[in-house]
C-alpha cells in the first residue's frame, strides 16, 4: 500500500513571516522609543529656535528613518502575505490554491516549465525572488520561492514534467516539426537563429555557462551565437535536443 503522502501528493506551503513581522514590531518600538525620548528636546527646540532648529535635532532624524525603515518593511509584509500559497503535487496532476483561487493542471498538459529569478522593486528596494514558471499554453501560473522548500519543489517538477516535455519535444522534431525556445528554432536538418538557417554540419559544438547558452559556428569568420539562459524556455530540454544533434558542453 502506498503511503498516505504518496496518494494525496507531496505538499508546499508559503513560508511563516513571524520573523519579517517580529521585525516590523521590533522597529515600531524603536520609532516610539526614540519619539518619546526625544520629545521635549524637539518641543523646546521648536519653542526656543523655530522650525529650522526643531526639525535639525538627531532624534527627529533618527525617528523618521526609523519609521521610513517600518513603513516600507510594513509594505513590503502585505505583499508578501496578500495571497498565502499552497501546492500540492501527486504524480499525475498539481493543484495550485492561491487565496481564493483554485487551479489544476495534468501534468502532462503542461508544455513549458522554468526556473527563474526575478527582481521585484519595494519602494525602489530592489529584491531577488526566485520564481517557477508553468504554463500548459492556456493556463500560467507562477510560484514564488516565499513557499517553504521551495528547491524540493523545483526538483520534484522538474522530475516528473521535463521527461514528458522532452518525448514530446522530440517525436515532433523527428515528425518532422520545428519547435521554437525562444530566440532559436530546432528541427531534424538544423536551427533557425535571427532568420537565418544553420544545417547542423554548420555547427562545431556548444557549450553552456552560468548566463548563456553558446553554439559556435563552423566558419572561421562567424560569430558565435549566444543566447541568453533566462530567456530560453524548457532549458533541459532544449539542451538535451541539442545534446543529440550538436554535443552541448557544460562549463
Amino acid at each position: 500500500m502506498p503511503s498516505r503522502e504518496k496518494r494525496q501528493g507531496q505538499e508546499f506551503r508559503s513560508k511563516p513571516l513571524w520573523v519579517a513581522w517580529l521585525f516590523l514590531i521590533i522597529c515600531l518600538t524603536a520609532f516610539i522609543f526614540i519619539l518619546v525620548y526625544g520629545y521635549f528636546d524637539v518641543i523646546y527646540e521648536l519653542m526656543q529656535h523655530g522650525i529650522a532648529r526643531g526639525i535639525s535635532s538627531g532624534y527627529f532624524y533618527g525617528a523618521s528613518a526609523v519609521l521610513l525603515f517600518s513603513v516600507i518593511s510594513g509594505l513590503m509584509i502585505l505583499l508578501l502575505t496578500r495571497k498565502p500559497t499552497r501546492v500540492i503535487v501527486t504524480a499525475e496532476q498539481i493543484y495550485v490554491s492561491r487565496g481564493k483561487e483554485v487551479y489544476t493542471l495534468a501534468l502532462n498538459a503542461i508544455t513549458q516549465l522554468d526556473l527563474q529569478e526575478r527582481v521585484t522593486y519595494y519602494l525602489l528596494i530592489p529584491v531577488h525572488q526566485q520564481q517557477i514558471r508553468i504554463s500548459t499554453g492556456n493556463q500560467n501560473i507562477i510560484l514564488y520561492s516565499s513557499l517553504r522548500k521551495f528547491s524540493q519543489l523545483a526538483d520534484l517538477l522538474s522530475e516528473r514534467i521535463y521527461p514528458g516535455i522532452f518525448i514530446r519535444t522530440r517525436q515532433a522534431i523527428q515528425a518532422g516539426q520545428s519547435i521554437e525556445f525562444g530566440e532559436i528554432t530546432i528541427s531534424r536538418d538544423g536551427i533557425i537563429y535571427q532568420n537565418r538557417f544553420y544545417q547542423w554540419s554548420e555547427l562545431k559544438g556548444s557549450w553552456i555557462t552560468k548566463e548563456a547558452l553558446i553554439i559556435q559556428l563552423a566558419g572561421k569568420n562567424e560569430e558565435n551565437i549566444r543566447l541568453l539562459v533566462r530567456k530560453l524556455p524548457n532549458l533541459p530540454v532544449a539542451i538535451r535536443i541539442l545534446n543529440e544533434y550538436n554535443r552541448v558542453n557544460i562549463k
